[in-house]
């Protein structure tokens, strides 16, 4: 068992740990969203509102999302799978997960 003396060193550990945890949380999330998203080799492209004055409400943005959803059908010899993805781009072209 351990004596008064003894369980001070890990107690306060303990204190300084959680302490040294709570301000890196602290701090991740405060600079979190100064971090940069795009890169400059094209992969990543920024799109801006054609109307940046605008603001949308969350129910037009879905509205306007549900646009360019589809259902995917394949009917294969012995098979039938369905699966769901969104269009991407004007020339038809459409992005859905591997398994579909």
């Amino acid at each position: 068992m351990l004596s008064k003396n003894n369980k001070v060193l890990p107690i306060s550990l303990s204190v300084v740990t959680l302490i040294v945890g709570l301000l890196a949380i602290f701090v991740y999330f405060n600079y979190w969203e100064d971090d940069v998203l795009a890169t400059e080799n094209g992969l990543v492209k920024v799109v801006e509102n054609e109307n940046n004055n605008e603001m949308k409400d969350l129910q037009t943005i879905i509205h306007e999302a549900e646009k360019y959803v589809v259902q995917i059908e394949a009917v294969g010899s012995s098979t039938e799978s369905e699966g769901s993805g969104f269009l991407f781009n004007d020339k038809g072209d459409i992005v859905t997960n591997a398994h579909v």
